[in-house]
């Protein structure tokens, strides 16, 4: 682990790395929704190709997280909803290879 996270490396070559957790406000009107800022995260380990990444609300609530990534360094995501909100909380995952 380091200050971008945790990671794992496998023998056959999987790489899976975990965020930190951000507390994100959604209050930027995008249509009838709200969006966050985007959040850039820095893979804690780097991935030989690009990674499959995940964003993922962790509070109980109807928030929706969605990640993208072009990059073998890092990605980015942001929470969307149908309400504004303030203070909820997001991690992003990543799964690919390392060799």
């Amino acid at each position: 682990s380091n200050a971008n996270g945790e990671y794992v490396r496998f023998a056959d070559g999987t790489q899976i790395c975990t965020s930190p957790q951000w507390a994100l406000d959604a209050n930027v009107a995008s249509g009838s929704l709200f969006r966050s800022a985007e959040q850039i995260w820095v893979f804690p380990a780097a991935f030989s190709a690009v990674p499959m990444v995940h964003a993922t609300n962790m509070n109980n609530t109807e928030i929706w997280g969605a990640a993208r990534s072009s990059s073998t360094t890092g990605a980015a995501g942001r929470l969307w909803a149908a309400t504004s909100f303030t203070g909820r909380s997001l991690r992003m995952s990543a799964i690919g290879r390392w060799f």
